[in-house]
């Protein structure tokens, strides 16, 4: 390599009639501080006989688990040799040959310790917010206005938009899958979804967001006309243009600004530059593609290639500061100590590998008839194997050298610049597996360090978690740890904010009552701080759940003797109707649907029609009568809610009851019984009661039965989705009638009482209700049924269950404590990802809890004053 830079220079200076004076060999090397690193630069990849010492002081070798530890091995040092040494952070270098496997891992480790440090290596523009933003534009007028584009323009912070602005259009255009042309149209839907009348708010809110609408895609549609069939030139001025019209040179200083105001002033100055160079990319293609007409498509092109062609480098901030760069980049005359990071085998040196069209041999060829190619494998990696051995002889004092045992889910070997310094320095052994105190060597990496082993229970771990529970700054992050790691209940403190989010008297649904039973602190960020998941419009199950029940509303108003005229065609016409009322009030009108949502719809049109007539056969046969639909419990509805005393004060638990059936019998009494529609499988199972589980139908029951002169009859879940009946070719309608009764049959629980099964069901065969008597008159074996007492005891327990929640809740007991019993709802939960706590199937308590023994348990805590597990 030497030989052949010689080789060149000279060639040029006889070319120009410039003399060549005799090479002169330096020897000595004064600038050295420490005999090893001479050694070093004398011996390191030399060829035949090494010369060796016999100790290894300033080189050092380091084998760290990962990226991570050696980026805190480096920092850590650094930290040392400045507290402990008196050397300045100029006395330091780091040098690798892949920077990008570092970026995170380095500058977070020389942050935890205050160190600054210079990146010595220009950056890419492309991924700039400017560029980005002005290659987001032509990208969207290309591509027919996508979302992701126009997302990405709102995003790149010189938008103009601010945060909650952005939000509010992405929110609208997920929920209504909005793109291409939709977003050149009038919004028109509403912004909260399906199943919405327009309130005033929501009319404003509308209005917004076609304000916002229009500032987005008005200055495209102005761009997309100045592009199309334009010139070069005018192609460029439409860019600068449509930049103004965004108002960008507000936009740019004021992103700036708060770059600053965060502490990053070396970005901020970047954003500049990187301005000035677009503006220069702008003038300069403006000027060679001239006059000449120019597809857009092609501009763009041209434009990408360019800024992707470009980069800019930093200023240094300050004089003192380590400096970070590659082997082939950093620049830094004679450091005190340098660390030679990533030098994994194939990556420090670098395995060159073979890429282009010509063989080795012919490039070799090519090359000796001076033709400017690039240099074949060999000598590339001669080059690889110089850039190291530059680099290890940079310092004056100390060498580093370390590699990741894994990186990029890989094992790595130590490359031939370790094996080679092991080989000058026999007595040099890799350092591995330092303990935590030479780490822990700043109050935030000593905290880092602690947070890895909270749950370690050695002493050096309780003597950091004492030094951090001590300090006030640190005690909420330590407490954070302790729920994450299950050691600390989520409480809130304040009493009176308890009571602003849930009420000072809480009014409860039972949807509510089992969340906060499946897990406090589901209830919490959903009821307490409304932060709801993000769903879009369309017709999903829960959509299809909302108009199943809607259609069985209106069709069983309508009197018996009405719907048992009804013929199949008559019936299906009548909910065709009914479904598109439901669309024009709900959807905004079939014609906004898409063609799935519209096969979905006449689909669940089918379904409802064979359902309807599986419940109309149910209630032919039934003496119990629909008496109510959509039946609304609470303050001003049709009937009173549950009101619950507690030592707080009062909870309230009110709801809509799907159906409310009535019975009368030959003395007079009323037995009322509460039939829910289900989408899905639901299956009652009165153990679950005990932890306040599937209890919706319980609770309005003892609504009904506390604020009126029913007595309590039972609860069904009624299955309101089209069975799946799976039977062998040439099965016959009976059987497959028969399959499919099975699954719509009833679940929950109903009052043992011979008279009251025999009015739900003729015959008690079991085929409609899930109980049924045998020929004696007594429960068949498998009936869901309590007497009287039982069905008291189940519903006292009920309240008491609401009781506790309320007072739970006023006390701001919102902790991550998921009900385990037989599953854990973490799976499906959107706020797993905010509570930290981590579940899994290892944690599921089998619970086998029969009926009786539920009932006696119940009873139990009823005698006891209970509490909220029973």
């Amino acid at each position: 390599l030497v030989d052949r830079t010689l080789h060149r220079l000279s060639a040029a200076a006889a070319e120009n009639g410039v003399s060549v004076q005799p090479p002169v060999m330096l020897t000595g090397a004064p600038r050295f501080q420490n005999e090893n690193l001479k050694l070093v630069e004398a011996q390191l990849f030399c060829a035949g006989e090494t010369m060796t010492s016999p100790d290894h002081e300033g080189i050092t070798v380091f084998e760290a688990r990962d990226p991570y530890e050696e980026a805190e091995f480096v920092a850590a040092t650094i930290r040392r040799l400045v507290t402990q040494e008196g050397w300045r952070y100029r006395d330091f270098s780091i040098i690798c040959r892949s920077p990008e496997r570092y970026y995170g891992c380095l500058d977070a480790a020389l942050k935890k310790r205050d160190i600054p440090c210079f990146v010595s290596q220009p950056a890419r523009v492309d991924g700039e917010p400017v560029t980005r933003f002005v290659l987001g534009a032509f990208e969207a007028v290309l591509g027919g206005y996508p979302t992701e584009a126009l997302l990405e323009m709102l995003k790149t912070g010189v938008s103009g938009f601010t945060a909650e602005e952005i939000s509010s259009l992405e929110n609208y255009a997920y929920l209504w899958k909005i793109g291409g042309t939709g977003w050149r149209q009038e919004f028109v839907r509403h912004p909260q979804g399906f199943g919405r009348e327009f309130a005033p708010e929501d009319t404003q809110e509308l209005a917004r967001l076609n304000q916002l609408r229009q500032r987005l895609i008005g200055p495209l549609e102005r761009f997309a006309a100045r592009t199309k069939d334009a010139t070069g030139s005018g192609i460029s001025q439409a860019a600068y243009m449509m930049l103004m019209a965004y108002g960008m040179e507000e936009n740019l200083p004021a992103y700036c600004l708060a770059l600053e105001e965060a502490g990053e002033d070396a970005l901020a100055k970047k954003q500049l530059r990187v301005w000035d160079l677009l503006m220069e990319i702008l003038d300069q293609m403006r000027a060679i593609l001239g006059d000449r007409p120019l597809p857009r498509e092609r501009y763009y092109q041209l434009l990408k290639e360019v800024i992707a062609g470009e980069d800019v480098s930093e200023i240094p901030q300050t004089v003192d500061q380590v400096i970070f760069g590659t082997a082939e980049q950093v620049r830094q005359s004679s450091p005190r100590a340098a660390f030679l990071i990533g030098a994994a085998q194939g990556e420090f040196p670098l395995a060159p590998k073979s890429s282009g069209v010509f063989s080795d041999a012919e490039r070799r060829e090519l090359i000796a008839r001076e033709l400017p190619l690039g240099d074949p494998l060999e000598q590339r990696a001669i080059e690889e194997r110089y850039l190291a051995y530059s680099v290890a002889c940079a310092p004056s004092q100390r060498l580093y050298v370390s590699w990741p045992r894994t990186a990029d889910g890989e094992d790595k070997e130590p490359s031939e610049l370790v094996t080679a310094l092991l080989g000058i320095f026999p007595t040099l052994r890799p350092l591995r597996d330092l303990p935590d105190v030479y780490f822990a060597n700043s109050k935030e990496a000593a905290f880092s360090r602690m947070a890895a082993r909270f749950n370690q229970t050695d002493s050096a771990s309780g003597a950091l978690r004492q030094l951090f529970e001590g300090d006030p700054a640190y005690r909420g992050r330590v407490e954070a740890l302790e729920r994450a790691a299950g050691r600390g209940e989520e409480q809130l403190e304040d009493s009176a904010l308890a009571q602003e989010l849930f009420g000072k008297r809480p009014f409860l649904s039972p949807t509510q009552v089992e969340v906060y039973h499946q897990c406090p602190f589901q209830y919490f960020c959903r009821y307490g701080l409304n932060a709801r998941e993000r769903r879009p419009a369309e017709v999903d199950v829960l959509q299809y759940g909302t108009l199943m029940h809607f259609l069985f509303e209106r069709i069983f108003r309508e009197p018996a003797q009405v719907r048992a005229g009804w013929t199949e065609e008559e019936l299906e016409e009548r909910v065709s109707g009914l479904i598109q009322e439901y669309a024009q009030e709900n959807m905004g009108g079939l014609g906004l649907l898409s063609g799935r949502e519209k096969y979905r719809l006449s689909r669940l049109c089918q379904s409802a029609c064979k359902l309807i007539r599986h419940v109309e056969e149910e209630l032919a046969q039934s003496q119990f009568v629909p008496q109510h639909l959509e039946w609304g419990l609470g303050y001003g509805k049709d009937a009173l809610p549950l009101e619950i005393p507690t030592a707080k004060g009062k909870v309230t638990v009110g709801g809509t009851i799907d159906r409310v059936d009535l019975y009368v019998d030959p003395q007079g009494k009323r037995f009322v019984r509460i039939i829910d529609y289900k989408t899905g499988r639901k299956t009652f199972r009165l153990a679950d009661a005990l932890y306040g589980l599937n209890m919706q139908m319980l609770v309005y029951l003892a609504a009904l039965v506390e604020n009126g002169q029913e007595f309590p009859a039972g609860i069904l879940y009624m299955p309101a989705a089209e069975p799946s009946v799976s039977v062998d070719r040439g099965t016959g309608e009976d059987k497959i009638k028969a399959e499919a009764d099975k699954q719509l049959k009833m679940s929950g629980l109903v009052l043992s009482d011979q008279e009251i099964i025999q009015a739900m069901e003729a015959g008690a065969k079991g085929r409609f209700i899930p109980a049924s008597l045998n020929k004696d008159g007594s429960l068949g074996r498998f009936s869901s049924a309590l007497d009287g007492d039982q069905l008291k005891t189940v519903l006292a327990y009920s309240k008491r269950l609401i009781a506790t929640m309320g007072e739970e809740l006023l006390s701001g007991r919102v902790e991550a404590a998921p009900n385990r019993k037989n599953k854990i709802p973490c799976r499906w939960c959107a706020y797993s990802p905010v509570c930290g706590k981590e579940f899994d199937e290892k944690d599921v308590e089998q619970d086998k809890t029969t009926s009786q023994e539920a009932l006696l348990q119940m009873e139990e805590a009823l005698g006891k004053g209970g509490d909220r597990h029973g």
